[in-house]
């Protein structure tokens, strides 16, 4: 999960986990409720009645980006796929071979940046095209609004 869930207006939270299967990589976007409406008392059952909201396909075969954070809004939620990305095979190999973490990570500067945005009514990764000229590593997002109806 990420380091830094987000509390939406009505106390729901929302985190980003990677889901690491045999057939597949993705990030997901977890949505946690917090309201009494939800039948939620404790953390415990909030924990509980958490759901996948959203899950991001990995671009490259293989690997998965690593996001630390990700953004919101009122209406969506904004997640940026850098090209600095967890290489799934030197997990595997760090377990025989006692390797530490950095040395899991690829550079590929070719896969550039691209941000997802997320409808928060819905759960529906709006059809975009947001990719950077150039690629890029940061850890925190921040000031993510809406104005004009534009993110």
């Amino acid at each position: 999960m990420t380091a830094h869930p987000l509390k939406n207006e009505d106390g729901d939270l929302f985190n980003m986990a990677m889901s690491l299967s045999m057939t597949a990589l993705k990030m997901n976007i977890l949505k946690i409720p917090a309201s009494a409406s939800a039948g939620v008392k404790t953390t415990k059952d909030a924990m509980k009645k958490g759901k996948i909201f959203c899950t991001l396909p990995s671009r490259r075969n293989g690997a998965l980006s690593s996001p630390h954070s990700f953004g919101m809004t009122r209406n969506y939620i904004i997640v940026a796929e850098h090209p600095y990305f967890i290489c799934t095979s030197k997990v595997l190999s760090s377990l025989v071979k006692g390797t530490t973490i950095s040395e899991w990570f690829e550079w590929h500067p070719e896969d550039k940046c691209v941000f997802y945005v997320i409808e928060k009514a819905t759960g529906k990764i709006l059809k975009t095209d947001y990719i950077t000229e150039d690629p890029f590593y940061f850890m925190h997002f921040i000031n993510c609004y809406e104005e004009d109806e534009q993110v």
